[in-house]
C-alpha cells in the first residue's frame, strides 16, 4: 500500500506488547460502534487479559499511516489454523480492510507452515475472495428452559436456512473441482 503510505505490520507471540492493547481495543470499537449489529460484548480488560494469558496463540495485524496506527485486526492462532477475528480502523483508506484482514494473515499462514485460515463468520463478500462458506458451530447452556426451547424452535428452521446457503455457495464455488463427485 505504498502509495497511501500505509505500512502493514504482523506481530505474534512474544512481540506483541502492552502498549498495542489500546490501539485493537479502539479499533474493535470502532467496528461496534459503526454497525447496527454491533454488539459491545468485550472490554478493553478483556484484551488485557488474552494479551497477558493468551500472547503465545495471538496474531495481531497492525496498519500504519504517518507512524499513527490506524487499523487492524486481532487473529487467534491454534494448531495449524489461524482464525481472523476483530477488525477495525480509525481512518478510511481504500483497500486497507482486505489486505490487514485477508492478506496480510495469509502471508502469515503461508510464511508459518500453517495450513488454513478462517478469516470468521458471516459476508457474502469472502467468496469472492476465496473463501467458501463452512458450517460454524456453538455451544450454550440456557438455564431457563422457556428460552431453550424458543431458541431451538428457531435453530431448526435456522439450520435449513444456512445449509442450503452454504450448499449455494459450494455449487458456485471458484475453488470447486471440475471431477464430479464419487458415488
Amino acid at each position: 500500500m505504498a502509495l497511501q503510505e500505509v505500512v502493514i505490520k504482523t506481530i505474534a507471540g512474544d512481540e506483541i506488547s502492552s502498549d498495542l492493547i489500546d490501539p485493537m481495543y479502539a479499533f474493535y470499537l470502532s467496528t461496534i460502534r459503526s454497525r447496527a449489529w454491533g454488539r459491545e460484548y468485550l472490554n478493553r480488560k478483556t484484551f488485557e487479559l488474552l494479551v497477558e494469558r493468551f500472547r503465545d496463540r495471538l496474531v495481531f495485524v497492525v496498519a500504519e499511516q504517518a507512524g499513527k496506527k490506524i487499523a487492524g485486526t486481532f487473529n487467534v492462532q491454534k494448531g495449524d489454523v489461524l482464525y481472523g477475528r476483530y477488525w477495525g480502523a480509525i481512518r478510511e483508506v481504500r483497500h486497507l480492510h482486505f489486505n490487514v484482514c485477508y492478506y496480510a494473515a495469509i502471508e502469515h499462514c503461508i510464511e508459518n507452515g500453517l495450513a488454513r485460515f478462517e478469516p470468521g463468520a458471516g459476508g457474502e463478500y469472502k467468496q469472492v475472495r476465496g473463501f467458501d462458506a463452512s458450517p460454524t458451530y456453538s455451544a450454550h447452556y440456557l438455564a431457563d428452559p422457556r428460552l431453550g426451547a424458543a431458541i431451538e424452535q428457531f435453530l431448526e428452521s435456522e439450520r435449513v436456512h444456512a445449509e442450503s446457503t452454504i450448499d449455494w455457495y459450494r455449487d458456485n464455488s471458484a475453488l470447486k473441482s471440475n471431477t464430479p463427485p464419487k458415488d
